[in-house]
């Protein structure tokens, strides 16, 4: 199927499959041509853009920077909203971050899910029940920094426990003055009253402030060797953050206050620029189609590099990770604040893929024959064994793959496809602040690291990788 331009014939066909969490899917024309790639930023919807399997679409097609066919302008039949995806991700595993990982084809959580998130409070996951990540409600799969480790024995579990202990401690000590005071100024009832009310109040107020959630905020830093333009996107049930977009100059920084119980994600936009004849704000890689610099809503249309949280989560534990299942644009670092002993690992892509990235997923543009970002092999060729969807949408069916494992051998610590569970998710006590930066000096970053324990099972860089240098990260 070629040759077609975008000139404004509109076309009828159905969704094949639609991921409400990576935003994207593919429609199926009812003439019989090819299936056609489609991001949730050509969606027309009265609400939260999504499609749900086998809706009926109309739709116009456009040629893309790779020479590849794709829908646009997608609506429901005689151009009336599409009805939407209110169920879990069409990719199985990862099936929406704003309400669990779990779900197949539209039957979890996924983007609207009503759930917390993948390490969430129930709900997601597979529609109602306990989430992907919830220690061993899913697939037996634990939420820990390795295969094996229980939420119970997570060592930020355990530091959570303990200033539990300290407080009770610190509460009977408070008692045992009471009862000393009584003891001391017993023949003086008034004196002796008057000093319970202050010493109860005393109480109240420090067990009221044991209570308090402190907000965390996360320190966006930016060490590439140009301007990159962060996006957040929040979930379905999390509450909005202070901004959805910003600008983010060489070796700046910008704090972002964040809300309690907050899932979701966030990316880097590259390459942007704004549009002389529309003047709408459009960027190379991770654009959010939103056509400003807040992304209001809207996620990143692949292939971009994600950072994924899940703050306050089961067991008072924060779930977070990086993706690179969307594919990648630039390298990544989460480095939570708090620094615990086997636990609060770092994780990320330290290394610039864009370079070494194959062939067949790499994304070009004019004059840079380089490469600007590194396609998924899901979005690459819409194969179900890559997108772990249809008869592949379980951990058993939906095994890496040699793109895949391209990503993972690179950044061992970073999700490379939908089921890459065991040693991608890291946790840490909640009420940590997080440090995410973008373009992290790689070995330079490993060396400071090592000194934080975290427990984490893989290295952060593959050493004996060697990777073309980018022009658009350090």
């Amino acid at each position: 199927m070629s040759g077609d331009n975008g000139g404004g014939e509109r076309r009828k066909g159905s969704v094949k499959w639609f991921d409400t969490q990576k935003g994207f899917g593919f429609i199926t024309p009812d003439d019989g041509g090819d299936d056609l790639f489609v991001h949730q930023s050509s969606i027309r919807s009265e609400g939260f853009r999504s499609l749900a399997a086998e809706e009926a679409v109309e739709f116009e097609v456009e040629i893309d920077n790779n020479n590849r066919p794709k829908a646009i302008d997608v609506s429901g039949p005689d151009g009336a909203p599409v009805q939407g995806n209110s169920g879990g991700g069409s990719s199985g595993g990862r099936g929406g971050f704003g309400g669990g990982r779990g779900g197949g084809r539209g039957s979890g959580g996924g983007y609207g899910g009503g759930g917390g998130g993948y390490g969430g409070r129930g709900g997601g996951g597979r529609g109602g029940s306990d989430c992907y990540k919830c220690a061993v409600a899913s697939r037996d799969i634990s939420p820990g920094i390795a295969p094996a480790v229980d939420v119970k024995t997570n060592a930020g579990y355990a530091v959570e426990k303990s200033e539990l202990v300290i407080s009770q401690v610190i509460v009977k000590l408070l008692a045992l003055l009471v009862q000393a005071f009584n003891f001391r100024i017993r023949s003086n009832p008034p004196v002796t009253a008057m000093m319970n009310r202050i010493l109860l109040f005393m109480i109240l107020a420090f067990v009221s402030s044991l209570s308090e959630v402190e907000p965390i905020s996360f320190k966006i830093t930016n060490r590439c060797r140009n301007t990159i333009w962060p996006g957040l996107l929040s979930g379905a049930n999390s509450a909005p953050l202070p901004t959805t977009g910003f600008r983010l100059s060489r070796g700046k920084s910008k704090t972002v206050a964040i809300p309690e119980s907050w899932s979701g994600r966030l990316w880097a936009r590259t390459l942007c620029s704004q549009d002389r004849s529309s003047g709408s704000f459009v960027c190379l890689t991770g654009d959010c189609g939103s056509g400003k610099v807040e992304c209001s809503g809207s996620g990143a249309k692949p292939p971009a590099t994600l950072a994924e949280f899940t703050l306050n989560g089961t067991g008072g534990l924060d779930f977070y990770d990086v993706s690179l299942v969307d594919g990648y644009n630039l390298p990544m670092l989460i480095l939570p604040k708090k620094i615990v002993i086997g636990g609060c690992g770092a994780t990320g892509c330290l290394v610039d893929l864009n370079g070494a990235c194959p062939r067949d997923l790499k994304l070009v543009t004019r004059g840079n024959g380089n490469g600007v970002a590194c396609r998924s092999a899901c979005e690459a060729f819409g194969d179900p064994r890559y997108c772990c969807s249809d008869a592949y949408a379980t951990p058993d069916t939906c095994q890496p793959s040699v793109y895949s494992l391209f990503f993972k051998h690179a950044c061992p610590r970073a999700y490379s496809y939908a089921y890459d569970d065991k040693t991608s998710t890291y946790t840490c006590a909640t009420g940590a602040d997080y440090f995410i930066i973008f373009c992290p000096p790689p070995y330079t970053s490993e060396k400071l690291l090592g000194s934080r324990k975290d427990g984490a099972t893989l290295p952060l860089v593959n050493k004996s990788m060697i990777h073309l240098p980018h022009p658009h990260s350090s």
